[in-house]
């Protein structure tokens, strides 16, 4: 068993997860800047569902950023552009 995640992790609870969670983005939070953080949005479930949590969830403005490495499709570039408009 790994020692560390013992002592540091075993004792939490998914409400004291979220409002860690919270302390954090109420702390990024800026309103005169245009982006207060930053995501990378990969086009997968995780990376958008990540990015609507912090958009409309959690009130951020993000700025999300995807490299292209050659291998994205067509499909894949469009539906990045939709969900970043």
């Amino acid at each position: 068993m790994c020692h560390e995640w013992k002592t540091k992790w075993s004792d939490n609870s998914i409400n004291t997860t979220e409002t860690d969670l919270l302390n954090i983005v109420n702390s990024i939070k800026d309103k005169n800047q245009k982006y207060d953080s930053i995501i990378g949005l990969s086009g997968g479930k995780d990376s958008v569902y990540a990015l609507y949590l912090l958009k409309r969830v959690y009130q951020c403005n993000p700025l999300a950023v995807n490299i292209n490495n050659g291998f994205q499709s067509d499909y894949v570039q469009k539906y990045i552009k939709r969900i970043t408009d």
